[in-house]
C-alpha cells in the first residue's frame, strides 16, 4: 500500500491497482489475486463434505427452523447445520452432481441446543426412546393430551408447553445391491417431519393428529414398548428394496426466554450404505487416487 500526498485526487481501479481518497489523501492499494477454481486436494475434499451435507438440508430444512440455538442475527439454521455435521469424523465422499444429485442417508446432527439429549436405538425394525410413558398404550382413541400427559409426568426436564419433534427419513436401492464393478442407483432422500405438542388441554385424537402433518403416511408411527415411547421409520410402502432408514427425536422449548433444544443426531437404521461412501476407498476414488 503507498499513499499520495501530492497530484489529483483519484479513485478506481487501474490494472492491479486500487485508487481510493482518505482523509484528503489518494490510497494506493494492490488488488487481491484472483483464482480460478482453484482444486487443490484439501479443496475438493471439503467441497465433497458440504455436497452431501447441503443436499440432505435442502430436504430437511422446513423441518429444521426451530431445532438450533446458535440461530440469531443473520445466523440462519443452514449456517448452523452447515457448520455442526462438518465437523463430524465421516462424511459420504459425493462429488458435485453426483449419486443423481440426490445425496446418501447419513448420521447428521439435525439439532442443537442445551436441553438433556432424547436417547434412542433402533430394534426390530422401530426406534425406541429412553421416554417413559408410564402406562401409556398408543391406539386410535389416544389423544394428544393423553401423549402429552404421560411424557411430562414421567420425564424430568419436560415442561408443557414444549413440544417433541419426529424425523424420519429414507432411502432405497432401486437395483439388487451394491456392486464393486458399478455404484448403485439411489432413491432420492425422503424426509417425514411432525411435531406433538405438550398440551394437557388438547383433546384432539393423536392419529389423526400426527397423520395431518404426514401426507405420505398410511399410518401415526408411533407407538409404545416395555413403558418407552416408540416410532416405526415405516410410515408408507416403498417401492424398492432394500430400504434404508434414519430417525431421531428432538425436544424443543420456546418460552419468553427464548428457544432451548435438544441435540440431536440421526440413527441409520443399517450403516451398510452410509459405510459404502464413507469409506477411504471411496474418497480415493472420487479424487481419481485409486
Amino acid at each position: 500500500m503507498a499513499i499520495l500526498k501530492k497530484g489529483p485526487a483519484l479513485s478506481g481501479k487501474v490494472g492491479g491497482l486500487k485508487y481510493s481518497q482518505k482523509d484528503g489523501v489518494t490510497v494506493v492499494s494492490e488488488l487481491p489475486g484472483f483464482f480460478h477454481d482453484a482444486k487443490t486436494r484439501k479443496q475438493l475434499v471439503q467441497r465433497m463434505k458440504l455436497n452431501n451435507i447441503l443436499l440432505t438440508y435442502r430436504r430437511l430444512k422446513d423441518g429444521l427452523k426451530e431445532n438450533f440455538e446458535e440461530v440469531s442475527g443473520t445466523r440462519r439454521a443452514c449456517h448452523v447445520f452447515r457448520g455442526a455435521n462438518l465437523v463430524l469424523p465421516n462424511h459420504a465422499w459425493i462429488p458435485s452432481r453426483g449419486v443423481d444429485d440426490t445425496g446418501v442417508l447419513a448420521p447428521m446432527v439435525v439439532s442443537s441446543g442445551t436441553l438433556q439429549p432424547i436417547g434412542y436405538s433402533y430394534v426390530n425394525e422401530m426406534y425406541c426412546s429412553d421416554l417413559n410413558v408410564g402406562g401409556l398404550t398408543i391406539s386410535d382413541r389416544t389423544r394428544v393430551c393423553d401423549l402429552a400427559n404421560a411424557i411430562v409426568r414421567n420425564n424430568a426436564g419436560w415442561e408443557y408447553g414444549d413440544s417433541l419433534q419426529v424425523i424420519v427419513g429414507e432411502q432405497s436401492l432401486r437395483d439388487a445391491g451394491l456392486h464393486e464393478d458399478s455404484e448403485p442407483h439411489l432413491t432420492g432422500l425422503r424426509f417425514l417431519v411432525f411435531r406433538i405438542p405438550m398440551d394437557r388441554g388438547c383433546g384432539d385424537s393423536l392419529d389423526k393428529f400426527v397423520r395431518e402433518q404426514l401426507w405420505a403416511a398410511a399410518r401415526n408411527p408411533l407407538a409404545v414398548s416395555g413403558g418407552l415411547l416408540c416410532f416405526s421409520p415405516i410410515v408408507a410402502e416403498s417401492r424398492y428394496a432394500p430400504t434404508y432408514y434414519a430417525g431421531a427425536l428432538v425436544h424443543t422449548r420456546n418460552n419468553k426466554s427464548g428457544l432451548r433444544v435438544s441435540r440431536q443426531q440421526l440413527l441409520l437404521s443399517d450403516s451398510t450404505l452410509f459405510d459404502h461412501y464413507s469409506s477411504p476407498e471411496m474418497l480415493a476414488a472420487q479424487l481419481g487416487e485409486a
